[in-house]
């Protein structure tokens, strides 16, 4: 076992020494990853939240909070009716539908006492940044049409002879105060609001200009929210593959100058000498893996649905890879033509398995023929773990798959490579 161990500790100081190998298993996937999930949103400038609008009410009043929202720079508004618009935030197609409900501009004309007016937020309940985001946004709004009101007050204001008679039956010293406010708000100048601050805030106080009324639906968006989720398991697919080929050419090329023979004329025999570069393959492999998860993770925020099923995949990815590792190092004599048969192999399964168009996107024909590529098998297992939320019988067919093509292709590489070599 000492022996093993030391032949795969020998091998992972060579993959280290070699630059356009560690370029390959590590720089590359990560480029990958990073580069494909900033081409989908994952970083830098965000894409505006699209916001629905449903206006039930048709007033003045309301048709100002609409032009309010419309004219924001921070979300993109648009307005929509009826079932549809609610069908839209089901499917995940717009952040929330902001529902102004019949009686809002009569409400609206009550400012500084009694209820607020009010509109019906639909939202997904995961999105609670948003969430505290639109109820910022929809105060704002609010607040600008009441300056606008107050900066228009006068005698003849319909809404202040409107507020005199509904305060007009309240107790003497809460009427008293309305009373104080209006007169305020009557004798006003319009470069002299700031002078009736004092008596709103006594009259007013825990009063808004509109109440947000959220209500939850939870959305049937497909795929995850973090665009990273998708192309980090990508990346990872690359950084097998750049492992794998980096340990089949080093092995050909030890074949090719002579370094195995010299090897094979020590202690140790050909299957235990196999088994020390199994063995470093399958660390390198999985801590390619590991590496960009934890990138993911710090760097990205990734989020994992499932850990331990995590660990299952990464482990059985990592077996897999490393039977075709042997296999591939079995396919030719020399470095050309082991890297040669070794890309023509992989590269077709990358591109019907997801490693070049991710699963989600895939058309039907293509998803059809992927469920044959071992890619497939362990991406969409990673997918499953990370986010898709997988039960754990819905790994039993991928994790099987790489499990028996680990082997199987162990034992066919090794036989081949015995032959050769002897």
């Amino acid at each position: 076992m000492h022996a093993i161990v030391a032949i795969a500790i020998k091998d992972l100081r060579l993959l280290l020494r070699n630059r356009g190998t560690l370029f390959f298993t590590f720089v590359w996937p990560v480029l990958m990853a990073v580069g494909f999930g900033l081409m989908f949103g994952g970083d830098g400038e965000r894409a505006k939240m699209r916001v629905l609008v449903d206006d039930h009410d048709r007033t003045e009043a309301s048709q100002a909070l609409v032009a309010g929202l419309l004219a924001l720079d921070s979300v993109d508004v648009e307005r929509a009716e009826g079932s549809d618009a609610a069908a839209q935030v089901k499917r995940g197609r717009a952040i929330a539908l902001i529902a102004i409900p019949a009686g809002y501009g009569v409400a609206s004309e009550r400012l500084f006492y009694g209820d607020p007016a009010a509109v019906d937020v639909l939202i997904d309940p995961s999105r609670k940044a948003e969430i505290g985001m639109l109820e910022g946004l929809l105060l704002q709004v609010a607040s600008q049409d009441m300056g606008r009101k107050l900066t228009r007050v006068n005698k003849d204001s319909a809404w202040l002879r409107s507020a005199r008679r509904d305060t007009a039956g309240m107790a003497d010293g809460e009427r008293q105060r309305f009373d104080a406010l209006f007169d305020a708000l009557e004798n006003l100048q319009p470069d002299a609001l700031a002078t009736s601050s004092a008596a709103a805030d006594d009259a007013t106080a825990g009063w808004q200009p509109l109440k947000v009324q959220t209500r939850s639906m939870q959305s049937e968006r497909r795929g995850p929210r973090n665009p990273f989720a998708i192309t980090f398991p990508q990346g990872m697919l690359w950084g097998l593959v750049g492992c794998l080929m980096g340990f089949a050419s080093g092995f050909a090329q030890e074949r090719e100058k002579g370094t195995w023979l010299r090897l094979r004329t020590g202690p140790l025999s050909t299957r235990r000498l196999m088994a020390g570069k199994a063995l470093a393959a399958m660390i390198a492999l999985l801590v390619v893996q590991l590496v960009l998860l934890l990138l993911a993770r710090l760097v990205f925020g990734l989020t994992v649905e499932s850990m331990p099923a995590l660990v299952m995949v990464v482990a059985a990815s990592a077996f897999a890879f490393t039977g075709l590792m042997l296999l591939i190092s079995s396919a030719g004599r020399t470095v050309q033509g082991v890297s040669s048969a070794g890309w023509a192999a992989l590269m077709p399964l990358m591109m019907v398995g997801g490693g070049m168009i991710p699963l989600i996107a895939m058309p039907a024909w293509m998803a059809t023929v992927s469920a044959f590529s071992p890619v497939n098998w362990s991406l969409r297992s990673l997918e499953g773990a990370i986010w898709r939320g997988y039960a754990w019988s819905d790994y039993l067919w991928p994790v099987a798959g790489m499990v028996l093509l680990g082997a199987v292709a162990f034992v066919l590489g090794a036989r081949r490579l015995s032959r050769m070599i002897d």
